[in-house]
This record gives structure tokens, C-alpha cells and sequence, in this order.
């Protein structure tokens, strides 16, 4: 009881929830949650490709560096090739 109301006052206000005009049931509540649920499944989306993406990105940066590498692997072989070649030629101009 408040301090402002009489005893009668105080048995004729209703405390128990009033379900009709509950503001979980009201119309603009139940949208607020499909928007805010819609708002988090499309962060979520987003935030997903940007993963996937993130992904792509270090797979074909790998990928980039690999066939690097089978090049300066290329390269040596040719210069190795090419040094053996130039032995072979002193080798057979010495004898």
C-alpha cells in the first residue's frame, strides 16, 4: 500500500498483471525482437563472409608464395645446370 492511498483504494487497484495490455503481446514489441533478431542473423551473416573471404585471401596468398618458391627452386636448377655445363667445358678443354 502507498502511502497516498486509503485502504479501499489500495483493494481496488489491480496488481496482477494485466495480460491484454502486456507489452510482450503488444504488436510494436513483438517487431522490435523480429528486428533485432533480424539485425543479429545479418551481422552474423556478414560476419561469416568476411571469414570465408579472409580465408580466400590467405589461401591464394599461399598459394602465391608456393609458386614463388617453384620458381627460385627453377631458377637454381638452371644456374646449377648451367654451372655444371661450364665444368664440363673447362673439364674437356683441360684434357
Amino acid at each position: 500500500m502507498f502511502w497516498w492511498m486509503t485502504i479501499t483504494e489500495f483493494r481496488k487497484e489491480s496488481f496482477a498483471p494485466n495480460w491484454t495490455r502486456s507489452p510482450i503481446r503488444s504488436p510494436s514489441f513483438k517487431k522490435a525482437v523480429d528486428d533485432i533478431v533480424e539485425a543479429d542473423l545479418q551481422a552474423a551473416k556478414a560476419e561469416a563472409r568476411s571469414i570465408e573471404a579472409e580465408a580466400r585471401s590467405r589461401r591464394w596468398k599461399l598459394q602465391r608464395a608456393v609458386e614463388d618458391l617453384d620458381n627460385q627452386i627453377a631458377f637454381l636448377h638452371a644456374r646449377v645446370a648451367a654451372l655444371d655445363r661450364g665444368n664440363a667445358v673447362l673439364t674437356l678443354a683441360t684434357t
